[in-house]
């Protein structure tokens, strides 16, 4: 039988509809959806964040672990110890205070046994250096220098902020110690303290760079920064150099906590005493420079009140800086244009870490001189200059 040819081969399918949606259903679905994520994310991007700091500080840790075994391969501590002694040990002298009054209250308990102390040749010129409480109040001071040598010494000039004296002797067949970079220690780091304890010339003991940054001292004296040993230090210690595994001068020791040793002395960093040295060396005293600011260590909540950035981790706040709370009228500071609320980040080219290095540079800065300073405001950096000026002569000028 024929089909027709106007007949189609097929019958179309109908075309399809589309089910008929509630809205109010369609609504109530996607606010399910969208609480689910909220809440699956409120407990895994913690978890994430938390990840991602702990890979970042471990592989941090373990680049340092696996240096450190490279390294120790290479460490024969004896005879490191012997050589250190014999590269520093000529550098050191043994100091005799005639007439010294020794101060009463100072809070460097056992810092000397009455009128001696330790020294160290830092100029083949004959200059000395050791601490002022050891030649406060002498009427004369005599130096021993090694080989049955005893000559006298003159007093150039002295920080007691800092706790240094200089002392002048007759430069002959003096060997001078090599000045070392107290930044470049890390602690741990191995030290030898020499000096003369009790008297005992040119003796030696060994310790570790227990810390950095140690501030302390009077309140309404924030420059001393310390470093913290486990060096065995003794009275008549008081001077004497603290060195390196190159026997490089690191320290000079100052204080030990109380009367003998107890495993914690303090040393005034190399590079803190080599401004002072300079500086007396070239005046004949250390007056420091004024800014006009009041600063303070940045803190997490600090950071976060005025938006600091973020570390790599992303949960804590970069606190490298210090804030400054607040700026002396018509001082230094407020003729650079510092304000309350910055956050000075870079003095004269370094970093700074907190407060009371920036107290540090400051007074390692000289009066008249200028320094960039980079601070943080209002979520930028910026580069500002600064020139300090002696607070006696800031102090007439407001007279004026």
């Amino acid at each position: 039988m024929l089909q027709d040819v106007n007949q189609p081969l097929y019958t179309p399918l109908a075309k399809p509809t589309s089910p008929s949606i509630n809205p109010s259903l369609s609504k109530i679905t996607w606010l399910m959806a969208l609480a689910a994520f909220v809440l699956v994310s409120a407990a895994i991007v913690p978890m994430l964040v938390q990840r991602v700091s702990y890979s970042w500080n471990l592989g941090k840790e373990k680049a340092q672990y696996e240096v450190a075994a490279e390294t120790l391969k290479n460490v024969r501590l004896n005879e490191l110890s012997a050589q250190v002694s014999k590269r520093a040990g000529p550098s050191v002298v043994h100091i005799n205070v005639l007439g010294k009054q020794r101060s009463r209250g100072n809070w460097l308990r056992g810092g000397l046994s009455e009128g001696q102390g330790s020294g160290v040749v830092v100029d083949a010129a004959g200059y000395v250096l050791t601490n002022a409480h050891v030649v406060k109040g002498a009427d004369g001071i005599q130096v021993s220098i090694g080989r049955g040598r005893v000559v006298p010494a003159t007093m150039v000039g002295s920080d007691e902020l800092t706790d240094l004296a200089v002392l002048k002797i007759q430069p002959d067949g003096l060997m001078p110690i090599t000045w070392g970079d107290s930044d470049e220690l890390d602690t741990g780091a191995m030290v030898w303290a020499l000096g003369s304890p009790f008297g005992l010339d040119r003796s030696i003991t060994f310790g570790i760079v227990s810390a950095k940054h140690r501030w302390l001292g009077p309140a309404d004296r924030p420059h001393k920064d310390y470093l913290q040993t486990d060096a065995a230090v003794n009275p008549g210690n008081s001077g004497g150099p603290l060195v390196d595994a190159r026997g490089e001068l690191v320290g000079i020791t100052t204080a030990i906590v109380g009367e003998s040793y107890q495993g914690i002395s303090f040393a005034v960093p190399s590079n803190v005493a080599r401004v002072v040295f300079e500086r007396i060396r070239k005046h004949g005293k250390f007056e420091r420079g004024f800014l006009g600011i009041e600063p303070r260590s940045l803190t997490e909540e600090l950071g976060k009140e005025i938006g600091l950035p973020l570390n790599e981790d992303m949960t804590t706040y970069q606190l490298d800086g210090a804030y400054v709370f607040r700026v002396t009228e018509n001082s230094p500071a407020a003729a650079a244009g510092i304000q309350s609320g910055d956050v000075i980040l870079n003095w004269g080219g370094k970093a700074v870490r907190d407060a009371s290095e920036l107290y540090n540079l400051i007074g390692n800065t000289e009066i008249g001189a200028e320094a960039t300073v980079r601070i943080f405001r209002d979520g930028k950096t910026r580069e500002l200059t600064a020139v300090l000026e002696g607070f006696d002569e800031w102090q007439r000028k407001l007279r004026q």
